[in-house]
């Protein structure tokens, strides 16, 4: 037994050196039973390493006598057979999580499971798994030669805001310490969109907004395009797909509606050919931009160049 040292390296190595073994069996449950005496590991959710040539003869006590009443609950224990002469070929997970300094509802991000075959003799087809918040969202095998390391991409969009806790993972193998690679996602709402419309209409193809609208819009059911019906088949080939997915939040409204009310929460403002603004709505979306919004103009027949420089662009 060889405790309370301290950061003298070489005595330890020292007393690791000078172990030797003996023609007597081990006996595992007072080997345990001496460990777990130590106030230092009775508490819960230790990790023991149990290094063994694995006979069989040095778990009769442990078979008759058992461990509930000298392992405290939640101890994990690994056993490394050290006893076998046959190679352990060990695979691991290294990762990388994503890069992506923002990750935005709606838009996919890149996930890259990177494996490892450590065997220097073997090659090995590695199974890994992504999951996400515990549900498995692809899973691929990888062929590695020895030594060798690869990784693959597997696209995920995330559909609900928050932190998304995600796993890398293998089948497991002798060592499993490397087997799980984990890393989280800070999913942030869609991003919010205004566009003022300076001239609407009634009849949606002649809306100055439709375009704009139908190149932005994530949602079919939100789309102009989609309110015409499906009597206009032109209009319905404007509307993007079930399945077109953006992390725009896009919303419309007309020139008296907007105010700082509305502004609040929006990441950027296009403006379609709005000639109406007044100079408090000028001022407001100035002040807008300086905070760090963003500002679109497109600008058209109802737009006045001269008001925009006196008013908008002092």
């Amino acid at each position: 037994v060889f405790s309370r040292f301290t950061s003298d390296t070489e005595a330890i190595r020292e007393k690791i050196e000078s172990l030797a073994t003996t023609p007597s069996r081990a006996n595992l449950y007072t080997a345990l039973s001496d460990l777990f005496g130590t106030e230092a590991y009775r508490k819960p959710g230790q990790t023991v390493y149990l290094f063994t040539d694995c006979q069989s003869t040095a778990w009769r006590e442990v078979k008759d006598q058992g461990l509930t009443q000298i392992v405290p609950a939640e101890t994990h224990v690994l056993v490394v057979n050290v006893g076998s002469s046959d190679p352990l070929a060990n695979r691991a997970v290294v990762g990388e999580s994503p890069r992506e300094n923002r990750v935005v509802v709606g838009l996919p991000v890149m996930l890259r499971p990177k494996v490892v075959n450590h065997s220097k003799t073997e090659a090995a087809d590695v199974t890994v798994g992504v999951l996400v918040n515990e549900r498995e969202i692809d899973r691929v095998t990888i062929g590695l030669k020895p030594g060798e390391s690869a990784s693959r991409e597997v696209v995920y969009t995330p559909r609900e805001p928050g932190v998304e806790r995600c796993r890398f993972e293998i089948d497991s193998d002798p060592f499993p310490d490397d087997d799980a690679f984990l890393f989280t996602l800070n999913v942030v709402p869609a991003i919010k969109i205004l566009v003022v419309n300076g001239a609407p209409s009634k009849d949606p193809l002649e809306s100055e907004a439709l375009f704009l609208l139908t190149a932005l819009q994530s949602q079919p059911e939100r789309s102009p395009a989609a309110a015409i019906g499906a009597s206009n088949p032109v209009a319905i080939d404007l509307g993007p797909g079930a399945d077109f997915v953006r992390s725009l939040d896009v919303q419309e409204i007309a020139e008296p509606q907007l105010t700082p009310a509305v502004l609040e929460g929006t990441s950027a403002v296009m403006l379609a050919n709005t000639g109406g603004l007044n100079q408090q709505q000028f001022t407001m979306l100035r002040d807008f931009v300086i905070s760090g919004g963003g500002l679109v103009v497109w600008p058209g027949d109802k737009v006045n160049p001269d008001i925009y420089t006196k008013q908008f662009f002092p």
